[in-house]
């Protein structure tokens, strides 16, 4: 509840890109507590973020 993402995309080259993506919360400052669940829910969603990236990588790289 109350969480927002930001994605952030830089260009690197032509065809490679960087993307940043931030988890907020937005609208009010959390408890102790709301930030101590946010701050261990991240590694939990970098690791699917980085198997879903390497996934559609792999996809993107099969249709060349």
């Amino acid at each position: 509840e109350h969480l927002a993402t930001e994605q952030i995309y830089e260009i690197i080259s032509e065809s490679k890109c960087s993307l940043t993506l931030t988890v907020f919360f937005k609208d009010n400052e959390p408890t102790l507590w709301e930030s101590f669940k946010t701050y261990l829910a991240a590694y939990r969603i970098k690791s699917i973020f980085k198997g879903n990236m390497s996934n559609i990588k792999s996809i993107v790289e099969k249709q060349k």
